[in-house]
Formats: C-alpha cells, structure tokens, sequence
C-alpha cells in the first residue's frame, strides 16, 4: 500500500510528540485508550509565540511531558495540520505522530510507524521532494521549528549530526523494523532512462 502525504507529517509529528517520552497519560483530556485529543477547542486560540518547556525535557518527568504535550503540543500541532489540509487531519492525536503504541504508553521516538526517510542529498531525497513537495515544505518551514521550540531541542549541527531534525522523529532508511516511505518510480525519458 503506497504511503501518503499523511505517512509524512506524521513524520515531524511525531518528533513533537516523541518528547512524551513513555509513561501514560494523565492530564486533563488524555482519552483511556491514550490518542490524546485535549486542547482542540483551545487551539483556535492559540497564541502565535511558541512556549519553550519549563525546564529542560531530559529532566522532565514521565507525567510532566505528558501534561505539556496535552496542553501546549497537541493543541498547537492540531491547528497547523488542520490549517494544512482540514480534512486529513481532522483528529490529530498523540497516534498521529507517535503511532499505536501511544495507546500503550510507548512514545518513543523516532517511530518506526512514520516513514523511514532517506538519506540527505540522496537519489531518494531528491525524488521525496519532487513527490511530496508541499508537505515536505510544511514539515520543514512549520512542524518542525515548532516541535524543535515545543521540546526544547537543540539546533542541528551539520558537523556533528546532533540537534533536533526530521531524525528526530522519523527513523533512518534502512534502520530496523523501519518502512521506506514509498516514492513513485522514476518516469523515463524517451531513450528508456530514469531521468533525474
């Protein structure tokens, strides 16, 4: 079955919502079976500056992340995703991002339930970005600089490779139990080559 655009924002999602870092959910909207649907009403009103956590997330306990996802993520990550597409994203829970084992407590990030993404500068990136362009653009330029201020992640170090980033939530090409996000096959051209 081909993933979708949904398979992709799923995948900065979940880096915002990976800073559950395990544990259930208790705060105030959690539903029981842990998809999390608190704040939607006061998301509309969500004011535009985006809250650092109040200390830093390492030291944060299981229950604090879980409150601060339930009253500063969600509400935040369902307005933009409704923004972006109102009918794909209807329902934004701590599954869209996390996948099914937020209903079990598993928050661990990054998820094999989002696409494994290739490598930077790869073949496969670049045909990533031809297909899913517009979403590719809204994780980078939105979700992510969102999610990055929302948990308190470091900036990304190109010599190191540290720092908050799609890795963050979405698992490398390759890694275990992981599923490549599906890309369209290259069209050829008319001397039956794949072109670039």
């Amino acid at each position: 079955m081909h993933r979708t655009i949904w398979a992709v924002a799923i995948t900065l999602a979940a880096t915002i919502l990976a800073a559950c870092g395990g544990g259930e959910a208790t705060s105030e909207g959690a539903s029981e079976d842990g998809a999390g649907t608190a704040g939607a009403e006061q998301a509309e009103a969500a004011p535009e500056e985006v809250p650092s956590p109040p200390q830093p997330w390492a030291s944060m306990s299981p229950q604090d992340k879980a409150a601060w996802m339930q009253a500063e993520v969600l509400p935040r990550m369902s307005v933009m995703f409704r923004e972006f597409d109102e009918e794909r994203y209807a329902r934004v829970t701590c599954a869209t991002c996390h996948g099914p084992g937020a209903a079990s407590g598993d928050f661990a990030m990054p998820s094999n339930a989002l696409p494994a993404l290739p490598p930077t500068g790869s073949p496969e990136q670049r045909a990533m970005v031809a297909q899913y362009g517009p979403m590719l653009r809204f994780m980078f330029n939105h979700v992510m600089p969102t999610t990055q201020t929302l948990v308190g992640g470091e900036d990304f170090d190109e010599a190191t490779g540290g720092g908050f980033s799609c890795f963050s939530c979405h698992p490398h090409q390759g890694d275990e139990g992981s599923t490549m996000i599906e890309l369209a096959a290259p069209e050829e051209d008319a001397g039956g080559e794949a072109a670039e």
